[in-house]
């Protein structure tokens, strides 16, 4: 959809919607709008959404909590039909994923269910993250329609590379997922990545994507997504510099190539 612009008066150019910074957009306020709800969550950073029907799940994400962070990941759960936030975070002995943030996440087609019953439901795949005490690189499947979550096939249960914030991305064409950069932290500072790797749904296993040509610097907090073969990536940082740059990779090329 086209964001608004603001009128013009006489002669003079219409008002941009967005306004470009050196490392990132503006937004105008007027384009946004508050959603009231009975029950407010704080300060909650690193989380990831999912919609099901009339519920919005909040997975994951650094958050206020009182006294110490439970051992299991975070899980809120908004009912659009009362606007109000619940807690659904599973209690320490469930099998669930642990307290984290920063992972990476993406929505797989029903013909990928977690359970051979589950043939109409449409999964996430989450991987990585980390906390304040380790980098994470095990995967997890989580089911919206019934907020529970689920171990992935056993080629999947870890990603290549410890560590958060890295893009995961679902291409439709060849049921594959590609998961690009990331951090982790070493001791204190971060270490950024700028490898891809790639998953076979078909076959579940991890490989490196070979790669030819320049490539983007190695980032972290940047967006991805797949459209006709083609992965493109936007902005991210390495920790001195945000990034505003634009990439693609043809996945069709052999062997894959990058174009900024």
């Amino acid at each position: 959809a086209k964001l608004p612009r603001a009128k013009a008066k006489g002669k003079a150019k219409a008002r941009p919607s967005v306004a470009d910074s050196e490392s990132y957009v503006h937004f105008r306020t007027a384009d946004w709008s508050s959603l009231d709800t009975e029950v407010k969550v704080e300060k909650i950073t690193g989380h990831c959404l999912v919609a099901s029907g009339h519920r919005i799940w909040c997975i994951g994400g650094d958050r206020e909590v009182e006294g110490k962070s439970p051992a299991k990941i975070s899980l809120l759960m908004m009912d659009l039909r009362y606007r109000r936030w619940e807690d659904h975070t599973p209690p320490a002995a469930s099998y669930a994923p642990s307290w984290r943030w920063g992972h990476s996440s993406c929505m797989l087609p029903t013909k990928f269910p977690v359970r051979p019953q589950h043939k109409q439901r449409k999964v996430m795949l989450m991987c990585g993250g980390f906390d304040r005490e380790m980098n994470h690189l095990d995967s997890w499947h989580f089911c919206p329609l019934k907020g529970r979550f689920f171990p992935p096939a056993s080629g999947l249960k870890h990603v290549p590379l410890p560590g958060a914030y890295h893009s995961l991305a679902y291409c439709d064409v060849t049921d594959h997922v590609y998961l690009f950069g990331g951090q982790c932290c070493v001791g204190g500072p971060y270490h950024y990545f700028d490898a891809v790797f790639e998953h076979d749904l078909m076959d579940p296993h991890w490989a490196l994507l070979p790669r030819r040509g320049p490539t983007p610097e190695a980032r972290a907090q940047h967006a991805a997504v797949i459209s006709n073969r083609v992965m493109i990536i936007h902005g991210g940082t390495n920790g001195i510099r945000s990034f505003r740059d634009l990439w693609t990779l043809d996945l069709d090329a052999d062997p894959p190539r990058w174009s900024e």
